[in-house]
């Protein structure tokens, strides 16, 4: 089975020393704007890059370390999909999932054998996003997501 470490960008990732283990997954997804500042706690493999057309802009398009993946264009029917049930479930008309959400979607979909690092739903800060995560504006809805990733962690699908 294919491995997949997707590896999010929360402050938490940082002193817990999983570099090594996430280079060493088949395939090593990062999410948006991943400033790799520690490779002993962060690793510095990219297979996929996932981006949305927000900050697409930050990614080299000339790098051939990694595929970029941007979800605005390969992932329009599943971002539909998560947003009825986001918007359904929390009752936030125009919810949508975060780019991290996504990715995991998206390697559970291909069957991976997924673990993540670095994924905390705003428990901590990002390196790109602390100003940014509160406020209306905002439809991701962190505690939903939580809830549907732990729930696929019960059903060992992922680690």
């Amino acid at each position: 089975m294919t491995t997949c470490a997707i590896v999010g960008n929360a402050e938490s990732i940082f002193g817990k020393k999983h570099g090594k283990e996430i280079d060493s997954h088949d395939i090593v997804i990062r999410i948006n704007r991943p400033a790799i500042k520690s490779v002993v706690d962060q690793g510095e493999k990219i297979t996929l890059m996932f981006v949305h057309d927000g900050t697409i802009h930050h990614v080299d398009p000339n790098s051939n370390q990694y595929k970029v993946f941007n979800i605005d264009v390969e992932m329009k029917d599943e971002i539909s999909h998560w947003a009825k049930i986001i918007s359904r479930s929390t009752k936030i008309e125009g919810a949508k999932a975060t780019t991290g959400f996504l990715a995991i979607a998206y390697a559970l979909s291909k069957g991976y054998d997924v673990n993540l690092y670095g994924f905390d739903w705003y428990d901590t800060d990002t390196h790109y996003l602390a100003h940014l995560k509160c406020g209306p504006w905002n439809k991701h809805h962190p505690e939903w997501e939580r809830e549907q990733v732990s729930k696929w962690i019960t059903k060992d699908q992922i680690h």
